[in-house]
C-alpha cells in the first residue's frame, strides 16, 4: 500500500515537471517493491525512472530502467505494463532520430493496446505514432494517428494528453504549411494547458508551465510569419511569468492564490502600461534560431525587429557566459582575484614605484603566465612573464570588450532607432532565459560607449508584471522606518557534508558602506551582532527603505545575517522561501550583496530574492547579477542615495551612481553588475 502511495506521489510530482521529487517517492517505491517481491511495482516504477532519465538526456541510463521493466513484464504476463514500455523504449528512439526503430516499438506497443482496449495507452501510443510519421514525411498516416490520439483522449478526459496532441496537431498543420489552422490547434492547446493551472501553489504553476513553453514559442513563429505583429507580441507575453504575475495579484487582491486567475494581456492593455509608465518597453523572445524584439514606445506605438541569430559561432547561451567571464568578478570580501583580463592594468614585483603600469594583452590559463605591453611598445611587441610577478592591479582604463560590442550588436543596435534619445528617459527590458543574466548597462556600442552612458534603464520579467509593480506602488504610503543593515556577524556555515562549519568572510566595506549610507538618511544602522536574523526579520514589515550590505548565498538564495544565540538551530540565512511569506510595506529594497539578482532561470523569470521580495509586495528592489567588489560597490551605494535624495526616481539615481562610480572604477566589473527591477 505504502509503495502504490509513493507512485502515485512520484506520478504526481513529474506531470508537473518536479523530477527531483519525483525520483525520492519512484526510489522509496523500488526499494519497498523489491523488498516484498512486487514484481508488478518494481516493474512500473523502473518505467518511471526511465521516462525521467530520458527527460535529462541520459538515454543509457534509461535504456537500462527500461529493459529491466520489459523483462519483468514479459515474466508476469502484465500486457498493459509492456505495451506501456514498448512506448517507452520507442521514446528513447524517437529522441534520438531513430525513427524506423521507434516505429517498430511503437507498433507493438499499439497491437498490445488494441487487444486489451487499453484506451489510455492508444491515445498515447498514437500521438507518437503521429509525430513519427510526420518525421518520415508520410503526412496522411501522421494526422490520422494525431486525430485518433485526441479522440482518444477528449472521450477518457485527459486534459494533460489533449493539450499535447493538439500542439501537435498545431506542429503538424505548421509543418503543412496550414498557418491559420495551425494557430488554431495551438491556441486550443494552450486554452486547455491554462484550464489546468487554478488550485495550483506557486510552484507547480512554474513547473507544470515549463513543460508547455514550446507551444507559445511555436504560435509566435505562426503569427510572425503571417505578420501578425501584437498578436505575436500578446502570446510572448502570455507565455511568460504568468505565475509572478499570480502571485502579485493574490497580493494586491488580498486573495488567497490557488482562487486566482487573471488573463493575459491584450496589446491594448500592453500600450496602456507603456503609456502609464512614460517608458520604453522593449520585449525579447528566443523561438528557433531567432530572437524577436518589440519596442513598445511611451505612445503605444509598437516596433518589430527579427533578428536571425544562426550566424552565431556560439549559442546565446554560450555568449552570455563567454561575456560575463570577459568581466571578471569575485566574491565579496575575499582577495584581490588572481585572474587577469585584457586591459588590465598591473604593477611588477620589479618596478620602480613611478614606473607605468603594464597592460594585459593576453593571459594562458594553463599555466598562468601574462602577456604585457606598455605605451611606448611598437604595435603587437609584448612580454611574457609569470603571473606571480605582479603585486598588485591598478584598475584598467576604458577599454573596448569585443563580449560586450557583440551582445550590443545583436541585442541593442537593431533597435537603436526606436530607442529615446533623453538619457534620462526609462527604457525598461524584458529579458527572456538567458538574456536575464545579460548586464545590459555595459554593453557598448562600436565606439565603446557603455549603453548606460546613453539611457535610464530597468528591467522585468513581464509586461503584466510591470503593470502590477505600479499597482502595488500606489498603493505605498511613504511611511516608515528605513532599515539599513551591514556587515552582520556573519553564520557558520558548511558547504560540503564533509567539511566542519565556517563563518562566512567578514565585509568591512559593507560595514563602512551601511555607516555612511545610515549617516546621510540619519538613521542608526544594524551592524555586527546587533544584526541578527530575528531583528531584522521584525524590522521588515515597518520599513519604508530596506538595505541590506552582506553576503547573499546564490546556492541557497539567502541573504547572510548574523544568527540569534538564543534560538537553537537558526543558521542567520534569511531564504526566499522566508521573504515570500512576508507582507512589506517598503517602497524599495537594496540587496548590496553578489548575485543577488541570481535564481533559477525559467519561464517565470528567475526564481530567487528579487522575485520573493517583490512579491512580498515590495514594488522595486535593486540587486546584483555577479560577485560585486567591495571598495567599488561601498562608493556605488552611497552615492545612490546621495542622488535618490535629488530624485525620487530609483532608475535614474541608480544611473547617476554608474556614472559617478565609473569615473573612479572605469571597469565595468565594478559598476555594471546592478539591476533595478519593477518600478
Amino acid at each position: 500500500m505504502l509503495g502504490t502511495t509513493f507512485i502515485n506521489l512520484g506520478s504526481v510530482y513529474l506531470n508537473l515537471g518536479q523530477f527531483n521529487k519525483a525520483v525520492a517517492f519512484f526510489k522509496q517505491a523500488l526499494t519497498i517493491s523489491q523488498e516484498i517481491g512486487d514484481r508488478a511495482k518494481e516493474g512500473i516504477t523502473f518505467n518511471y525512472l526511465g521516462r525521467i532519465l530520458a527527460r535529462e538526456n541520459q538515454f543509457n541510463e534509461a535504456l537500462e530502467n527500461f529493459q529491466k521493466a520489459l523483462a519483468i513484464f514479459t515474466e508476469i504476463g502484465d500486457r498493459a505494463e509492456l505495451a506501456a514500455t514498448f512506448n517507452n523504449l520507442g521514446q528513447i528512439y524517437f529522441v534520438q532520430k531513430q525513427d524506423k526503430k521507434a516505429l517498430s516499438f511503437y507498433q507493438r506497443s499499439l497491437a498490445i493496446n488494441q487487444s486489451i482496449g487499453n484506451r489510455l495507452g492508444l491515445a498515447n501510443t498514437y500521438n507518437n505514432l503521429g509525430l513519427i510519421y510526420l518525421n518520415l514525411k508520410q503526412f496522411d498516416p501522421a494526422l490520422d494517428s494525431l486525430e485518433r490520439a485526441l479522440t482518444l483522449s477528449t472521450e477518457i478526459g485527459n486534459k494533460l494528453g489533449q493539450g499535447t496532441i493538439l500542439s501537435n496537431l498545431g506542429y503538424f498543420y505548421w509543418q503543412a504549411n496550414q498557418n491559420e489552422r495551425s494557430e488554431r490547434y495551438l491556441l486550443e492547446a494552450i486554452k486547455i494547458v491554462e484550464s489546468l493551472r487554478p488550485g495550483l501553489k506557486d510552484f507547480d504553476k512554474i513547473t507544470i508551465f515549463e513543460r508547455q513553453r514550446n507551444i507559445y514559442e511555436l504560435l509566435q513563429e505562426i503569427a510572425i510569419a503571417q505578420n501578425k505583429i501584437n498578436f505575436a507580441l500578446e502570446i510572448a507575453e502570455r507565455g511568460r511569468a504568468r505565475a509572478y504575475a499570480e502571485l502579485l495579484s493574490s497580493r494586491i487582491l488580498n486573495l488567497p492564490l490557488e482562487q486566482l486567475t487573471i488573463p493575459s494581456l491584450a496589446t491594448e492593455q500592453i500600450q496602456q502600461i507603456a503609456r502609464q509608465e512614460n517608458a520604453t518597453l522593449i520585449e525579447y523572445s528566443l523561438v528557433g534560431n531567432s530572437i524577436y524584439i518589440w519596442v513598445v514606445q511611451p505612445t503605444g506605438q509598437i516596433n518589430f525587429t527579427k533578428v536571425d541569430r544562426a550566424s552565431l559561432t556560439v549559442s546565446i547561451n554560450e555568449l552570455v557566459s563567454e561575456t560575463r567571464a570577459s568581466i571578471g568578478v569575485r566574491n565579496r570580501g575575499e582577495p584581490q582575484e588572481i585572474a587577469f583580463l585584457p586591459g588590465d592594468l598591473v604593477k611588477l614585483n620589479s618596478d620602480a614605484p613611478d614606473y607605468e603600469p603594464w597592460e594585459v594583452v593576453a593571459s594562458k590559463l594553463d599555466n598562468n603566465r601574462l602577456f604585457l605591453r606598455q605605451s611606448s611598445f611598437p604595435q603587437g611587441v609584448t612580454i611574457e612573464r609569470p603571473a606571480t610577478d605582479v603585486v598588485a592591479k591598478v584598475e584598467s582604463r576604458r577599454s573596448n570588450n569585443r563580449y560586450l560590442q557583440q551582445l550590443h550588436q545583436l541585442l541593442i543596435e537593431p533597435i537603436a532607432n526606436f530607442l529615446p534619445s533623453d538619457p534620462n528617459a526609462n527604457i525598461i527590458f524584458i529579458p527572456q532565459n538567458e538574456l536575464f543574466l545579460v548586464p545590459f548597462a555595459a554593453l557598448q556600442d562600436s565606439q565603446g560607449k557603455y549603453l548606460i552612458e546613453k539611457h535610464t534603464m530597468r528591467t522585468v520579467p513581464s509586461i503584466q508584471v510591470l503593470g502590477l509593480t505600479r499597482k502595488l506602488k500606489q498603493k505605498k504610503e511613504r511611511k516608515g522606518d528605513i532599515l539599513i543593515v551591514g556587515n552582520p556577524t556573519m553564520p557558520k556555515l558548511a558547504f560540503s557534508p564533509k567539511e566542519p562549519p565556517q563563518p562566512l568572510s567578514s565585509l568591512p566595506e559593507a560595514e563602512r558602506e551601511a555607516k555612511k549610507i545610515a549617516r546621510l538618511l540619519q538613521v542608526q544602522p544594524l551592524i555586527g551582532n546587533s544584526a541578527t536574523k530575528t531583528t531584522v526579520m521584525q524590522k521588515m514589515p515597518g520599513a519604508r527603505i530596506i538595505h541590506l550590505a552582506t553576503h547573499g548565498l546564490l546556492e541557497k538564495s539567502a541573504i547572510a545575517l548574523a544568527s540569534d544565540a538564543s534560538l537553537s538551530g537558526q543558521n542567520g540565512l534569511l531564504s526566499d522561501e522566508e521573504i515570500l511569506q512576508m507582507k512589506l510595506n517598503a517602497e524599495l529594497v537594496v540587496l548590496s550583496a553578489c548575485n543577488t539578482g541570481g535564481g533559477s532561470i525559467s519561464g517565470d523569470g528567475v526564481l530567487g530574492l528579487s522575485r520573493s521580495f517583490i512579491a512580498a509586495g515590495v514594488p522595486s528592489a535593486i540587486v546584483s547579477l555577479w560577485t560585486v567588489p567591495d571598495a567599488s560597490t561601498a562608493d556605488l551605494m552611497t552615492k545612490f542615495y546621495q542622488y535618490l535624495q535629488n530624485n525620487s526616481d530609483n532608475a535614474q539615481a541608480l544611473r547617476q551612481a554608474m556614472l559617478a562610480t565609473m569615473e573612479r572604477y572605469p571597469h565595468p566589473r565594478n559598476w555594471a553588475a546592478f539591476i533595478l527591477i519593477g518600478n
